[in-house]
């Protein structure tokens, strides 16, 4: 069923196919401000396609069946765009453009998929004001691309995907912020951020087996950078950037074969993490002014590689298990370093071995180690220069 509801003016409307047949096939084009389009289809080999210009516009796209293809174009701003489709091999193509126009209003993209090999491409280049998008896909081999991008504005982003083989590949630029959820096998996302002097936040949340988190993101020299990584399953790995002016980092890993590698290259970073589970491996690099590192490692054969090559930095470490290892070095270059570094390490098990290393390129009376073993046969080392 089509139904066209031009609320302001359309100057053209076309419409070729049959919308009642099996095999259906859709095309509507509308030019004007404030006009409506909604697309209901039933049945196998649909197909539709949109194209709106003008200004708030509306599009709105139902197709129950298989192999159902829907793509919307929409130019200019305050348009919104819903999708939704049940079926298997679905693919929804959303892309809104934005116009030079001042005005206080944003994109919104909604799109839904419940079934097998679904495939979502999202390119939102937002307005002045802001854009807003919503992914849900439920199903097996599903994969989305999205990208956002606004001129002054902010964009917002909110991705769930439940069910098997999913893959997300995230691009967001100037003030961004993306929700992400995965649950089930080899899931993977890959997201990344930029902005200059705005805020930059991120929130990447994996239940399953074999994730992958890759994050990057990048502000300005006094941007700030906000990321919030949980991954609960087993082959986990996370792959995190931040560079800018100000970052805080927060990550959870939890389960077998974790591994996290993360570097912070901002003004002031802080960090806190934690890996409950086996072979855990974390390697952190942070550089800077000022950073602070907190982490807690608890299992079996826990190895963290730490380095602070930042002025002013403070490393808090527990790890609790067997054969734990942390090799943590600390350099300062500059002369503003006036407090120097710090580090607080607590080891409890059996053969745990603490190698700890403090550079000062300028002679600083602040810098301070404090080490606690429990169990048999640790090692610690300590340097300071």
């Amino acid at each position: 069923m089509l139904t066209l509801k031009p609320l302001a003016f359309a100057v053209m409307i076309s419409v070729a196919g049959t919308t009642l047949a099996a095999n259906h096939n859709a095309t509507q084009t509308q030019d004007g401000n404030n006009n409506e389009v909604t697309l209901d289809q039933s049945g196998e080999g649909n197909t539709a396609t949109q194209t709106q210009t003008g200004n708030a516009n509306r599009s709105f796209i139902v197709q129950n069946g298989n192999t159902n293809t829907a793509e919307t174009v929409q130019k200019g701003f305050g348009h919104q765009v819903d999708v939704n489709q049940s079926g298997d091999n679905n693919a929804a193509s959303v892309y809104q453009q934005p116009v030079y126009d001042t005005s206080e209003v944003e994109h919104y993209a909604s799109v839904t998929q419940l079934g097998d090999s679904n495939s979502t491409t999202l390119n939102q280049q937002g307005s002045y004001y802001s854009s807003r998008s919503t992914v849900y896909q439920e199903g097996s081999n599903n994969a989305s691309e999205i990208q956002q991008g606004t001129i002054y504005g902010a964009s917002d982003l909110n991705v769930s995907m439940v069910g098997n083989h999913n893959r997300l590949a995230v691009n967001q630029g100037d003030y961004v912020s993306a929700q992400t959820s995965q649950t089930g096998e080899n899931n993977q996302i890959t997201l990344n951020q930029s902005g200059g002097s705005e805020e930059i936040r991120s929130s990447i949340n994996q239940y399953g087996n074999e994730n992958v988190a890759e994050t990057s993101q990048s502000a300005g020299r006094y941007g700030f950078n906000n990321l919030s990584l949980s991954q609960n399953g087993n082959t986990n790995t996370a792959s995190i950037n931040q560079g800018g002016g100000f970052a805080s980092l927060n990550f959870s890993q939890q389960g077998d074969g974790n591994q996290a590698t993360i570097y912070q290259g901002t003004i002031n970073g802080g960090l806190n993490g934690t890996s409950s589970g086996n072979n855990n491996t974390v390697e952190i690099s942070q550089g800077g002014y000022v950073t602070r590192m907190d982490l807690w490692q608890e299992g079996d054969g826990n190895i963290a590689k730490l380095d602070q090559g930042a002025d002013n930095s403070y490393a808090d470490v527990d790890q609790i298990g067997s054969s734990n290892e942390i090799t943590l070095s600390q350099t300062a270059s500059e002369s503003t370093n006036m407090a120097g570094s710090s580090a607080t390490v607590k080891q409890d098990g059996l053969g745990n071995i603490i190698n700890i290393s403090q550079n000062q390129s300028t002679p600083v009376p602040g810098d301070s180690v404090t080490v606690t073993q429990r169990g048999i046969g640790n090692i610690a080392s300590i340097h300071q220069q």
